[in-house]
């Protein structure tokens, strides 16, 4: 691994299995080496917010964001390593990596209308977590109706008729329990102002 040769970690990497949450603290990072994690909090109400997705060679925790409660959880099988934020700042790029993800999720969000916000999450996730099919770009992930309303910040029932909406008009297939953006429509989806971050 590219950051692992350039960082001088002698501390023992972890695997965590899907669903589970890695221990956060206020003094310590993840850095992880395969797979992807969930960070999010709650409101007062209880609500879940996610903070971001994460994956190979993305430093995540407390430390790094300074929200109470922070919570990691794993969405595929994970391997990683514990660091310190002292040993982080021997690695600028993948701090800017990180500011740089946070900020691209932040304007996506804020499309509206909930369809377009949609749209623009699910091209987000194929070019961090995707890679090419025949039909288009698959989303490596297996989230469910209620992980993408909540990313999307929309009712379980709205992501569910959204997905049904994009199904008819063969914009996504779903490929077991995963997502196919089509190829032919994926260009449609680069919105002005944001194409450096939404085009393929």
């Amino acid at each position: 691994m590219k950051l692992m040769s350039s960082l001088p970690i002698k501390e023992r990497s972890y695997l965590f299995a899907r669903g589970e949450e890695l221990p956060s603290s206020s003094d310590s990072l993840w850095l992880i080496l395969t797979g992807v994690v969930k960070s999010y909090t709650f409101n007062d109400e209880g609500e879940i917010i996610p903070m971001g997705y994460w994956g190979e060679e993305d430093a995540v925790g407390q430390a790094i964001s300074g929200v109470e409660p922070y919570l990691i959880e794993c969405l595929t099988e994970v391997k990683a390593v514990m660091i310190s934020p002292y040993q982080l700042q021997q690695l600028p790029a993948v701090m800017l990596r990180h500011a740089r993800y946070v900020e691209q999720l932040i304007c996506l969000l804020r499309h509206q209308p909930v369809e377009k916000r949609f749209l623009c999450v699910l091209k987000w996730l194929a070019d961090r977590f995707g890679y090419r099919v025949e039909q288009g770009r698959l989303i490596n992930l297996e989230l469910t109706h209620n992980e993408l309303a909540e990313l999307i910040g929309a009712a379980r029932v709205t992501v569910t008729k959204l997905i049904n909406h994009l199904e008819r008009e063969e914009i996504i297939v779903r490929q077991n329990k995963c997502i196919v953006l089509i190829e032919k429509h994926v260009r449609e989806l680069v919105i002005s102002g944001h194409k450096n971050t939404l085009s393929l």
